[in-house]
């Protein structure tokens, strides 16, 4: 079959308007300060605490940067790049996590997926932290796509071994409940709040927090003296621009993808699928599990017929030449879940027709 000339791709970003940019792109003509902590950046900052503070009651805190990987990385070398080591984490992720993990002096050390769920297995996480002693500097957790996850049982796990543990939590936008444990979310444009590019760390821990924002400007302090290196891993005030738009009409953003979510899932069901970790979390992502290991055919044949459905992850960073020199082991859970999940296309303007057509297509790809 010929593929159609547009195909339905898995992502199909849509950021502030022009009009809803200009009041915003004239404020940074007024001040000429584009960059290094500029005025927007510090309203973006200060918006995004006052919206997560919101969701528990805490002060939280922000620390916006230009990337989940830097932040990711920020966080590794505020609380254990002095330690060197390995720090633990999910196999079953996208590869940026081990990339931010190297960037931040560490070693990957990977855990497999557990039995039910994405996330490992905390016992054996808790087993695995004992039996390489000093070794490990660092935990690091990346809850499934838009889900909640009770993160006091790995904090304590972290805390018994005397480890700082790290959160990736790049799709959570409207998941993360704030806490201690830094919390790194993503402002891609792929995501359901983006900016195009761009990342932020979220704690109520106010001394990391602006420890943070210290590393990301290569370490320099109020002084201008480096105490420690960093990076630079700043946002412009082009992007916090985009930011605070963005947040002007989050509300209608979020209507917007509980609407398709709810639909998609309605629909889903009616041919025996369940999409995955959506209830009442908005998330860009659809995800399905197939069932059985046939998600490379699945992907290629639902691609040669236009409609791009993608190994989500996929087959796991243990698999990937650039990370196989730090394999610790078979990882079984993490290959079962590459070989079953799936994502499939979602926007916010995803018409009804168009998630009729991937389901038909997705159940005569899955019969083979």
């Amino acid at each position: 079959m010929t593929q159609p000339r547009t195909p339905l791709l898995v992502a199909r970003p849509l950021l502030p308007t022009v009009d809803q940019l200009v009041p915003y792109l004239r404020r940074i003509d007024d001040s000429r300060w584009y960059t290094n902590g500029g005025l927007l950046l510090r309203e973006f900052e200060a918006r995004l605490a006052r919206h997560f503070t919101a969701a528990c009651g805490e002060d939280a805190h922000v620390a916006v940067v230009g990337s989940a990987t830097t932040g990711l990385t920020l966080c590794l070398m505020a609380m254990a790049g002095e330690r060197g080591g390995a720090c633990m984490m999910p196999a079953w992720t996208f590869l940026a996590s081990a990339c931010a993990v190297l960037a931040g002096g560490l070693e990957p050390h990977f855990m497999d997926a557990g039995a039910t769920g994405w996330m490992p297995d905390l016992a054996q996480a808790e087993a695995d932290l004992a039996a390489q002693g000093n070794r490990i500097a660092a935990l690091m957790l990346v809850p499934p796509a838009g889900t909640r996850t009770d993160l006091r049982p790995w904090e304590a796990a972290a805390a018994a071994r005397g480890v700082p543990l790290v959160i990736d939590a790049a799709d959570g936008f409207d998941m993360v409940v704030p806490c201690r444990t830094p919390q790194v979310l993503s402002l891609h444009a792929t995501k359901a709040f983006g900016i195009g590019e761009g990342g932020c760390v979220v704690s109520t821990d106010t001394t990391l927090i602006a420890r943070i924002r210290q590393l990301a400007n290569f370490g320099i302090g109020a002084n201008r003296i480096a105490d420690e290196p960093g990076i630079n891993g700043k946002l412009s005030e082009y992007a916090a621009a985009i930011g605070l738009a963005a947040l002007d009409v989050w509300p209608e953003t979020r209507a917007r993808w509980r609407d398709r979510a709810e639909t998609y899932r309605r629909k889903l069901a009616g041919a025996g699928y369940a999409l995955l970790f959506h209830d009442d979390i908005v998330s860009s992502t659809a995800l399905v599990d197939l069932g059985a290991p046939v998600a490379v055919q699945v992907a290629e044949r639902m691609w040669a017929e236009g409609v791009e459905a993608r190994r989500w992850w996929g087959s796991g960073c243990h698999r990937h030449p650039a990370f196989a020199r730090y394999a610790t082991g078979p990882q079984p859970g993490t290959d079962e879940l590459a070989a079953r999940i799936i994502g499939l296309p979602f926007h916010v303007d995803l018409a009804d027709a168009e998630m009729d057509r991937i389901i038909a297509l997705l159940i005569r790809s899955r019969a083979g």
